[in-house]
This record gives structure tokens, sequence and C-alpha cells, in this order.
């Protein structure tokens, strides 16, 4: 039986090591050497110049309208007091991506509505909470079907927080284990030009 296993056990130690850990590797410094552009995702100024791009060509199938519309596949992991998405949102405003469309009341809420432009045309509304700005609902309407037969998705998204309640302010404590010490938050390293790296 040991005369059986030997060979193959030695076939498989010497497959793993060239198809499992020498071809994916001359692949990927091959990918790396020869087209680095392309093997790190073609990234340009707004995200992939292949991925999430609006394409017109009838040869072409409809892309996902990431680029156009950040409503149109969900928000992010930014919270509310990120510094990140406020310098986004306000960036946003600024460049009149986004505009107040009104106000209104909303599950007896008052809110704010506001709209997201695209080049196409507004294709997303936001109510937000008057008091604390949180979102309330979201509505995003996303262009789909071939030239010629267009059609339209639409998305609502409703938003719902637990009430600041000392129970659930209680959850957001962090229990230290048994074993580990607290330390300060470590400060970021400045990068050239003053800014945060």
């Amino acid at each position: 039986m040991l005369a059986h296993l030997r060979p193959a056990a030695g076939l498989t130690a010497i497959f793993f090591v060239l198809l499992g850990l020498l071809y994916p590797l001359a692949e990927t410094g091959i990918g790396q050497a020869l087209f680095s552009h392309q093997a790190n995702g073609s990234l340009a100024a707004d995200g992939s110049a292949l991925v999430g791009q609006s394409w017109t060509s009838p040869r072409w199938f409809v892309g996902r309208p990431d680029a156009d519309n950040p409503m149109a596949t969900g928000g992010t992991n930014l919270g509310p007091r990120s510094q990140a998405l406020v310098k986004t949102v306000r960036q946003q405003i600024a460049a009149g991506r986004w505009s107040v469309a009104g106000t209104g009341s909303l599950d007896g809420r008052r809110v704010i509505k506001l709209t997201w432009h695209a080049n196409e045309g507004p294709v997303a509304d936001l109510w937000v909470d008057a008091g604390t700005y949180l979102p309330v609902e979201s509505v995003s309407t996303d262009t789909v079907g071939a030239p010629g037969h267009p059609g339209k998705d639409v998305f609502t998204d409703r938003y719902t927080y637990l009430a600041p309640t000392a129970a659930n302010l209680a959850k957001l404590q962090v229990v230290i284990p048994s074993g580990f010490t607290r330390t300060a938050h470590p400060e970021q390293p400045t990068a050239p030009g003053g800014g945060k790296g």
C-alpha cells in the first residue's frame, strides 16, 4: 500500500508547488510587468475605466451606474460623524450634484428632500430628518433595457435607528477583555504637503 501512496503523495506535492504556487506567481508577475494598468483594475479618476461606466453604444450591455449614481448600489461605511463623508458631500453640493428639493413630512417626521443630479438628470431622492439630518428614506431610479426599449428600476430604502436610550447607548461601550490593555489611538502620519496620509 505504501508503494502506491508514496508516488501519489509525491505527485500531489509536485503539482501543488507547480500549479498552486509557481504558476499563479508567474501569471501575476507577467501581468504586473506587461499589463500593470489593466492588472490593477484600469483605475481612472472616478473609478475603473471598465466597470461602472455609462455605456451608450448598442454593442455594450448596460453598465452598472456607479459612476453616475452613488445611491444605486447602496451607501458607504462612513458614519454621520465621518469627516471624509462631510467633505465628500460638501464637494458634491458645491459641484451641483445635490440640491434641496423641498421640505415635508414622512411618517410624522419633518424631513428635507434632497435630489441627486447625474449627467442625464435627477436620478435619486433622499429624505433626511430635519433635526438630525440622518437619512429617513431614499429612492433611486436606474434606466435599464436595450436601446429603443428603455425601462426604469426604482429602488426604495427606509432607514430606522435605535432610540438613544441609556440601554442602547450602553451597547456602544467597548468592554476590554481581560489580558488586553487599552491604548491611545495612534496619530496618522502626515503626508507630503501637510495633509493626513
